[in-house]
């Protein structure tokens, strides 16, 4: 029973910190746009009346969020549940793990160091978190 309650726990923290990655993701992603950078490819296109903290967060944990929840949640949480079966206690391996997940829930976009920057930061974040 014990084992039981400690999987939902993990399952429910890992689905609040994919909905969290989603939504810090997006605002990191978002501020490119919003400062209207050349370089950005979506720059100057920011609504400048719209707030960047509200539609960011609207966006992320709206629309980016299922995405992820759908695509994701069953890979890392076998994940996550090797890693507690293993009593992995370091911060790294959490780190690590979010780390790799964020960057393959955004496609590793290495074209775009604005993207990457924005989904190492957020998965960092996330992995503290966790």
């Amino acid at each position: 029973m014990t084992i039981l309650v400690r999987l939902l726990r993990i399952a429910l923290v890992t689905i609040l910190c994919i909905v969290a990655f989603a939504a810090l993701f997006e605002f990191l992603n978002a501020i490119p746009t919003h400062l209207s950078l050349s370089n950005h490819p979506q720059g100057g296109v920011a609504n400048p009346r719209g707030s960047l903290v509200f539609d960011a967060l609207v966006w992320g944990v709206v629309f980016r969020a299922p995405g992820y929840l759908f695509n994701g949640t069953i890979p890392l949480l076998i994940v996550l549940a090797v890693t507690e079966w293993k009593s992995a206690k370091s911060w790294r391996w959490y780190l690590t793990i979010w780390i790799v997940a964020g960057l393959l829930a955004t496609g590793i976009p290495v074209n775009d160091p604005l993207r990457l920057s924005a989904a190492l930061l957020a998965a960092a974040a996330t992995g503290y978190f966790y």
